[in-house]
């Protein structure tokens, strides 16, 4: 069974609106590269969601990590 994106991510935590979205995340898939420090994760949402909404998330989970 795969692991969704908050299992993957597990110092992340989110707020109750925000943890609804990346629970609905599917084919979730990341890469890193370790030399520059940066993961890459691709996934597909069931639901349409804002830029806005996800770069604020991408910046949570940069902070808890």
């Amino acid at each position: 069974m795969a692991k969704t994106f908050l299992q993957i991510f597990d110092r992340y935590i989110p707020s109750e609106r925000d943890a609804k979205i990346l629970e609905s995340a599917t084919d979730i898939k990341v890469s890193a590269d370790k030399e520059s420090r940066m993961l890459q994760v691709s996934c597909a949402f069931s639901d349409l969601v804002r830029k806005e909404t996800l770069y604020r998330i991408e910046n949570e989970i940069a902070q808890a990590y």
